[in-house]
């Protein structure tokens, strides 16, 4: 019985495996990295491309063997406005919460993205990585609510990861998925793959 068991959900993680989507480069050119966000364990890098205006990445690093990067995630502008849109309702709760001094925790949604990891000179997407936006405020000692965006990441073969974002951090966040930000950061590693360019 536990033979046939096993077999069955060996089958079954096989077939997953097939539906993955294949390895495939990420976007091209010359990258730059635009915008930061950091606390004491770890920052979120935000990487624009030069050959690819409306995709940026958003990579996960370690603080700790110089910016080691975990994984990355792409987002391209519908992702952005998602996004946008989960850090807009975390400020709208975070205001409740605090008019009211509330203790919460509620998921606000749920996204979805292309996840990527750093191989030799660069980097390669493999599969998604789903990202749980979760609004959480917890009461102090003097009733005053401490208000956290909670972003709970997970990949199927990858595990679990979770990052939590203070008001300026998801305010940051928001921000350099912003167009204006993106193509500052567009421009940048465009500039650079043209400089690069005339040395041939």
């Amino acid at each position: 019985m536990r033979k046939s068991l096993l077999l069955f959900f060996l089958s079954i993680l096989l077939a997953g495996c097939s539906t993955l989507p294949p390895w495939k480069s990420v976007p091209t050119g010359q990258s730059v990295v635009y915008g930061q966000i950091q606390d004491s364990r770890r920052a979120i890098a935000f990487i624009a491309f030069a050959d690819d205006q409306g995709i940026v990445a958003i990579s996960v690093e370690n603080l700790f063997g110089g910016f080691t990067p975990r994984y990355g995630m792409l987002a391209d502008q519908s992702a952005r406005a998602s996004i946008r849109q989960a850090i807009a309702k975390y400020q709208e709760w975070s205001k409740l919460a605090v008019d009211n001094r509330v203790e919460i925790t509620r998921e606000i949604s749920t996204v979805s993205l292309p996840q990527m990891f750093h191989r030799g000179e660069g980097w390669e997407a493999e599969g998604e990585r789903e990202i749980r936006f979760v609004f959480n405020s917890r009461l102090g000692q003097s009733d005053d609510p401490r208000i956290t965006l909670v972003m709970r990441t997970s990949s199927f073969f990858y595990g679990v990861d979770q990052v939590v974002l203070n008001d300026q951090q998801a305010a940051d966040f928001s921000r350099y998925l912003e167009d204006e930000q993106t193509d500052v950061g567009y421009r940048q590693a465009r500039k650079k793959q043209d400089t690069l360019d005339m040395f041939k």
